[in-house]
């Protein structure tokens, strides 16, 4: 496993990370606290120090499972985020970046992890505020309270769209030490690449994450909630990632596999977060990101490439950022 600084932070993160939306619970399909427990254990093992979590993440039941997990693990061998600002199913109460909502969350989470403090707080999806200003001006200082209370070590911001970070960013008089992006460098869309010069000048930390798209580059193919299931206009990405699924099935190669290993390859990242539903997954992971792929996996990337992704890469149909509704009801990830 190789470690790189996450921008001007002093954190030296493995460059795979473990995304802990699965870790208990039924987002990519059910997975018990146990397992999550065991997927938690066995990353550390391997070398994993970076673990993502949020209250979102079935309601407070990944950071259980993570708060288990971690009871008897020196606390100076992880390093774990969580976020503020979405929480619930409902969607009148899916999201709240109120200033008082983000310390009360802090302090649920604590309890939640069994933490005394947090390495990275981040706001969480933050495209979904009703106004950006809210973000800058009562969301990032209510983060920057808890930081200065020794709460957390350093703050950030997550979301689907890079180019709402760097909105935010560009008008927030609060620093922040690291953005989270999602679903961004991936087969079918690498729009994050052009953003990260503006976010290394301002010394920020890039986190990539979801380089499987949720679930849409894999032979199981994309959860029934995901954007571009339940988005008509999103059918000519949803058919491309099919027929790439397709092919690999009938090849023998797991497609997820070959869209892990695009986004180690690259080096463009101190780190990437990748989740897994089990052990034998994880481990796949970390050995696609330590040690690559076969001919046989390269020949395969090679012509799914080709024949049914490169091109989204050249027009509007790459990502679901500006063919979609904000639809809370759709966007369970």
């Amino acid at each position: 496993m190789e470690y790189n600084r996450l921008g001007e932070t002093d954190m030296e993160v493995s460059t795979l990370g473990l995304g802990g939306a699965s870790l208990g619970t039924d987002i990519y399909g059910k997975v018990d606290r146990e397992t999550g427990v065991a997927i938690t254990h066995r990353a550390l093992a391997l070398g994993v120090n970076y673990i993502d979590t949020a209250p979102w993440y079935g309601q407070g039941r990944s950071e259980t499972a993570l708060g288990h997990a971690l009871r008897d693990v020196p606390r100076k061998s992880y390093l774990v985020n969580t976020k503020v600002g979405r929480y619930e199913l409902d969607a009148d109460r899916m999201f709240d970046f109120s200033g008082s909502r983000v310390k009360e969350s802090v302090r649920h989470s604590l309890q939640l992890l069994g933490l005394d403090y947090l390495d990275c707080l981040m706001a969480h999806d933050v495209e979904f505020a009703k106004d950006s200003n809210q973000i800058t001006n009562e969301t990032l200082p209510a983060m920057q309270e808890v930081k200065d209370a020794g709460k957390t070590r350093y703050i950030g911001l997550t979301s689907y769209s890079p180019k709402v970070l760097k909105e935010i960013i560009e008008k927030s008089r609060i620093k922040v030490d690291a953005v989270l992006v999602y679903s961004r460098y991936t087969l079918h869309d690498d729009t994050l690449s052009s953003y990260l010069e503006f976010f290394r000048s301002k010394g920020i930390g890039v986190i990539n994450a979801a380089p499987v798209s949720m679930g849409l580059l894999s032979n199981a193919g994309a959860p029934a909630w995901h954007p571009v299931v339940v988005q008509p206009a999103m059918s000519p990405l949803l058919r491309a990632c099919t027929d790439a699924a397709d092919y690999c099935r009938g090849n023998g190669v797991e497609l997820a596999r070959l869209a892990v290993h695009h986004a180690f390859k690259s080096k463009k990242f101190p780190m990437t977060l990748v989740g897994a539903c089990d052990v034998a997954q994880l481990e796949e992971n970390v050995e696609v990101a330590v040690k690559g792929i076969d001919d046989k996996d390269m020949d395969v990337l090679e012509y799914i490439s080709k024949k049914y992704l490169n091109s989204l890469l050249l027009g509007r149909n790459c990502n679901w950022e500006e063919n979609t509704s904000v639809d809370y009801e759709c966007l369970k990830r």
